[in-house]
Formats: structure tokens, sequence, C-alpha cells
């Protein structure tokens, strides 16, 4: 036999099967390939590939199960409007869009003469106070579902000529029934720093919390402390200012922020509402 015979019947009995993309017309596929009609090369057999499970049993599970969770529910400002006027004895807000049907409208704001007698507008059909504290200042916390047919929000009190000052917020996310989850603080003073008793968050879920002041002419805020809180468009009015800040609580915990003023004489809010689940 010669040489070259010998050298062609020994690879042929030592040369390894055919990878994949190689031609399979003289040569048997290895296991987990087959040979392509179109390509007549060695491919993946797509049969085998569909029939491997996932790892760890996966294979099945929903697509929460696999480590892509969903997002927590939280709340959201949706859009926001201030306004304010020395003398009068009420005042319109408009915000920049109607409101989505089934959003909390929330109204910051006061007269220094006393209470006010109404909140209206909005598309709500009954505004809730939720809390009030009429000493210097005056500020007062009312909210609502809103239907989504008007952005007009308007604040009254009669044969008062007086400063009023409003905060209108759209806020989405938030449970309705009740609107406030978790309770209110309220507080007055003319000393520095104002600050109201703790609010406790709730054990079972997320909390928006809203810490408002109102405090007289010239005035100056500082940012509250302790946590970090979100300002919202704050009103420098001539003989009012008013600031509201917010932040999301997941934690069941009590808060009770304090935030430095300058003018000494100042009405200040807090309040925790659910989030929706």
């Amino acid at each position: 036999m010669s040489r070259a015979l010998i050298a062609i019947g020994v690879a042929g009995c030592f040369t390894p099967q055919p990878p994949r993309g190689s031609p399979c017309a003289t040569s048997p596929c290895p296991a987990g390939l087959v040979c392509s009609p179109a390509t007549q090369t060695c491919e993946l057999d797509p049969v085998a590939v569909d029939a491997r499970p996932a790892p760890d049993g996966m294979a099945d599970a929903p697509i929460d199960a696999r480590g892509l969770d969903a997002a927590p529910a939280t709340a959201v400002l949706v859009q926001q409007i201030t306004r304010h006027v020395e003398v009068g004895a009420s005042l319109s807000a408009t915000l920049p869009s109607v409101p989505v049907s089934g959003h909390v409208l929330m109204m910051f704001g006061g007269n220094p003469s006393g209470p006010l007698a109404t909140v209206s507008g909005g598309g709500v059909a009954v505004w809730t106070k939720l809390a009030s504290s009429t000493v210097h200042l005056n500020l007062e916390v009312y909210a609502g579902v809103t239907d989504g047919t008007s952005a007009v929000v308007t604040i009254d009190r009669p044969n008062a000529n007086a400063p009023n000052t409003m905060w209108v917020g759209e806020w989405s996310g938030l449970a309705t029934l009740p609107i406030v989850g978790d309770g209110t603080a309220i507080a007055d003073g003319v000393v520095s720093p104002a600050i109201t008793a703790g609010v406790t968050t709730s054990p079972a879920g997320r909390d928006l919390v809203l810490f408002g002041v109102a405090d007289g002419a010239g005035n100056t805020f500082g940012t509250p402390t302790p946590g970090a809180w979100i300002a919202t468009t704050p009103i420098k009015g001539f003989s009012t200012h008013q600031s509201v800040w917010y932040r999301i609580e997941d934690a069941n915990t009590t808060l009770d922020p304090s935030v430095t003023e300058t003018s000494n004489q100042w009405d200040a809010a807090l309040l925790a509402l659910r989030i929706a689940p």
C-alpha cells in the first residue's frame, strides 16, 4: 500500500467530527448538531435547543420571579400652581392643565383674618379639611378627589379684606378612602425653628409625607431636617411667605421635621397620606 493511501486511511480513522458550520455532505454531524438542508453544514438542532430546560426550573416562572421586580407604588406630583393676593375676600388658582379624574388635589393656604369659609372647584365634589393652624399667618390644608372637569380652585373668606395665599397640587398614586392614611399634626410658634409633633407612617405600605409652613413678611426658610425633603414652588407675598415640602417614606417610622425661619410668627402642618398599593 502506498504511503498516500495509508495517510488517507489514518486521517479517516482519527479526524474528529466536523464542528458547527463545517460541511456535512461526507461526514456525520456530532451530537447536538444536524445537517442543515439549506446550507449543507452542521448546525444546532432547533428541536434540541427548545427542549433544553431553563436553569433552576425557571422555564415557566413569571417575569417577576426571574428577578425583574415591579417598581414600588409611589405618589407623583403631576402639576402645581401658587397664587397670592394682598387684599381680598377670595382667591382662585388655575392649574396649567385640567387634572386627571381620580387624582387627588391638595390646597395649602389661608387668610390671616381667620379660617377659610370654603374651598371649591377643581372638579372636586367634596373638599376635606385635613389640617388647620390659624394663630398667626394661618395655614390650612384641604384635599379632594377630582373628576377631571375643572382646573380652577377657589378659596373664600367673605367680608375679609386681608391677604389670601394658596398652593394647589395634583397628585397621582394616592389612596382615596380615606385620603389621610396615618395622621396629621399642627403647630404655631414665635421662635425658630418651625416644628410640629411627629406623625407615624404606615407599617403596611408607603406614605407621602407633606410639611407646610406659613410665616410673616421678610421671612427666609431654611431646609427641613432630618432627612431629604423635596421643595414645591414657594410663595413670597408682601405679608405672607409659605412653603411646602414632601418626601416618600417607605419605613414604619415617626417623622417630626423642623425648618429654620426668620419671621418668628409661623403656622405649620405635617401630614402622612397613604400611597395606593
